[in-house]
């Protein structure tokens, strides 16, 4: 049989759940990443496509409608549904 401590062999053990659990929370950002990303980037095509680029407002300013622009409010859509 094995002489070892039962805290360390529970520390052991401890720790690789902690790993393991820190494993499956990074892999799940890493697909919620991929989703926003590839949901920005069909946001921002659509008005490319249509070929709308800047608009014009009644007086005279120009309104950016480039993919930039809507990039902050297009990628914080998701996030409060995952805090």
């Amino acid at each position: 049989m094995s002489d070892v401590d039962p805290r360390i062999e529970l520390a052991y053990e401890e720790s690789v759940r902690a790993l393991d659990m820190q494993n499956e929370t990074l892999n799940e950002l890493h697909s919620r990443t991929g989703v926003v990303i590839a949901a920005v980037t069909v946001a921002s095509a659509f008005p490319r496509a249509a070929g709308s680029t800047t608009k014009s407002l009644p007086d005279g300013s120009g309104c950016s409608d480039s993919p930039v622009a809507r990039l902050p409010a297009t990628s914080s859509f998701g996030w409060w549904r995952w805090g």
